[in-house]
């Protein structure tokens, strides 16, 4: 649960980027969302459960987000998957 508070310390940022994204390429939003959801049933298809897919989808995220191993791109990893999650996107709707 820290993480995912970790993470949502930046939502607004998250946001703000995926809007602008947005702007630019209107499919960007529904792509991301998308590629998340299929990462997220494979993690569940193989198996993991809630936190180990949390942990599954922030390192996919981290290893999907260029050659840079830095603290702020582990952290942007993090925080877009929280969004993500905050706002029900790739986790299962309860």
């Amino acid at each position: 649960m820290r993480r995912i508070t970790d993470g949502l310390s930046q939502a607004t940022h998250v946001a703000d980027f995926i809007a602008f994204q947005n702007s630019m390429s209107p499919s960007f939003g529904r792509s991301l969302v998308r590629r998340f959801k299929s990462d997220y049933y494979a993690a569940l298809a193989n198996g993991l459960e809630t936190d180990a897919i949390f942990d599954y989808l922030v390192q996919t995220a981290f290893d999907n987000a260029g050659p840079r191993n830095t603290p702020s791109v582990r952290a942007a990893a993090l925080s877009v998957v929280a969004y993500l999650f905050e706002i029900c996107e790739i986790f299962e709707r309860e």
